[in-house]
C-alpha cells in the first residue's frame, strides 16, 4: 500500500507566477504606445475620407443638378464663419440664390464635425455647374503630433480631390 501523504499537489509555483506576471506586464507596456498611435492613426485617416467625401459629394451634386454647390467651414446655427477652420465644422449645400450662406429652404447635402484636431487652409470652395471649384487649395489635417503624422486634402483646379501625407503647415 503507498503512503498518501507523498501525493504530488497541482498548481503553480510562486516564482512561475511572479515570471509570468512581469512577462505580461512588459508586453502591455510595449503594447499600448503602439495601440495609442494606431488609433490616432486611424483617426486621421477617418477625417481626411470624411473631407474628401464632403468635396466629392459637393462635385458631384454640382455637375448631377447643374447648380452651384458650396462647401464652408461652419455649422447650420450660425452658418459659414469666415476664418473659421474646419475643425468647427463643414456645411455642403445647394445654393441657390448664390449668397454664399447657408439659408432657410436651401437643401443640405452634408454637416460634419470634428474635434480634437486642427485643420488649416481655406474656409470655403464653391463648385459651379460643371464641377470646377472658384479656388483650389489644400486642408492641412493635424493632430497633436504635429506636422510629421499630418494628412493633407487638395482641391486642384480641375476640381480633382487628392490626400497626402505631406502637408505645407500645422501650426
Amino acid at each position: 500500500m503507498k503512503n498518501n501523504s507523498m501525493q504530488r499537489q497541482a498548481g503553480v509555483t510562486l516564482i512561475e507566477l511572479i515570471v509570468t506576471l512581469f512577462v505580461v506586464a512588459i508586453v502591455t507596456m510595449v503594447a499600448i504606445p503602439a495601440f495609442r498611435t494606431f488609433l490616432q492613426n486611424n483617426r486621421m485617416i477617418a477625417v481626411t475620407n470624411d473631407v474628401v467625401l464632403a468635396f466629392n459629394a459637393a462635385r458631384s451634386e454640382a455637375v448631377k443638378r447643374r447648380q452651384t454647390v458650396r462647401v464652408c467651414a461652419g455649422d447650420t446655427a450660425s452658418g459659414c464663419q469666415a476664418g473659421a477652420g474646419f475643425e468647427e465644422g463643414w456645411l455642403v449645400w445647394i445654393d441657390g440664390n448664390g449668397n454664399d450662406q447657408f439659408d432657410a429652404g436651401e437643401e443640405l447635402l452634408v454637416q460634419n464635425k470634428i474635434e480634437g484636431l486642427t485643420i488649416e487652409g481655406f474656409d470655403a470652395i464653391r463648385f459651379d455647374a460643371s464641377g470646377v471649384p472658384d479656388s483650389s487649395g489644400t486642408l492641412s489635417i493635424c493632430d497633436s503630433r504635429g506636422v510629421d503624422s499630418a494628412r493633407g486634402v487638395s482641391v486642384l483646379p480641375t476640381g480633382r480631390i487628392t490626400t497626402s501625407g505631406v502637408t505645407p503647415s500645422c501650426g
